[in-house]
């Protein structure tokens, strides 16, 4: 298997859609636990996080052209 490699632009980041719309996402459940009167349980709010935050770093990582 080869080494994940950094992608180049990765400074640039924050300008790709993939991650504002990820970013987004986060924004909009932690509105949703703080606004709402019943919060999602625990165990979804921690699944949804974990998911968010490896597609966000995922999005980082150099992927090779299949």
């Amino acid at each position: 298997m080869k080494k994940p490699e950094i992608e180049p632009e990765w400074k640039s980041g924050w300008r790709w859609f993939s991650v504002q719309a990820n970013v987004a996402a986060q924004a909009v459940l932690v509105g949703w636990v703080f606004l709402r009167d019943q919060p999602l349980p625990q165990w979804a709010i921690v699944a949804v996080w974990v998911v968010l935050a490896l597609g966000l770093v995922g999005r980082f990582v150099k992927q090779g052209r299949k």
